[in-house]
């Protein structure tokens, strides 16, 4: 907990260039600025950002090269908010709803919870207004809130029990950072995403599905 909060080392961004904007076929424009961040010296991590015109989320495309020289490194995103939450709580997706958690550690038994498991989304959110902010991915479970800051893990290189742990030439991942006001949003913005990944709607971008009950 305190290692890693300590020890945490920022990495420096270098703006590809090539970055555009675009019209696609409904008109809309779209922009696709990209960075590149140097974890080590053989491995780098490639982010496409999408700000969709008719979208209000930002959907960040991930590309990392997570090679021998990744070992005992841990890769994670962090993002710094200003959202009042006097209950200092967080929601975690699960199966079937979700959960909520402290968002410090004052006890023992919170401190224990520094990182927790999230299918696909989790969220910050006032409690005054109700406006909050989720962090939705397509592939990644651990996540932590502390205080008004959330992070998402992405990429571990631990050495035991398997010393070649995540050690592939490419990982693809998606996340979207999504501002809303009531939670059926993030379910619906989470599905699309989710069934994007396995590719159920490709050909009609416009297909819905009912998320409650009528």
């Amino acid at each position: 907990n305190d290692y890693d909060r300590n020890t945490k080392r920022p990495l420096v961004a270098n703006t590809i260039p090539g970055a555009r904007e675009l019209y696609n076929r409904n008109w809309a424009l779209d922009s696709w600025p990209k960075n590149q961040f140097q974890i080590s010296i053989r491995n780098t991590l490639d982010l496409k950002f999408q700000y969709h015109f008719h979208e209000k989320y930002i959907e960040v495309r991930n590309q990392c090269s997570w090679k021998a020289g990744a070992k005992h490194k841990f890769l994670k995103v962090g993002f710094e908010t200003n959202l009042s939450n006097p209950n200092n709580e967080a929601l975690f997706d699960i199966q079937f709803g979700h959960l909520k958690r402290s968002t410090h550690d004052n006890t023992s038994w919170q401190s224990a919870q520094y990182e927790l498991w999230a299918h696909k989304w989790m969220a910050l959110r006032e409690e005054n207004n109700g406006v909050g902010l989720a962090i939705i991915n397509d592939c990644k479970y651990g996540c932590n809130v502390h205080g008004n800051d959330m992070f998402l893990s992405l990429i571990r290189g631990p050495t035991s029990p398997d010393p070649k742990c995540d050690q592939h030439d490419m990982h693809e991942f998606v996340y979207r950072i999504y501002p809303f006001q009531e939670i059926e949003e993030i379910i619906g913005c989470s599905y699309d995403l989710w069934l994007a990944r396995e590719n159920l709607f490709d050909a009609e971008l416009s297909y819905r599905i009912n998320y409650l009950p009528q």
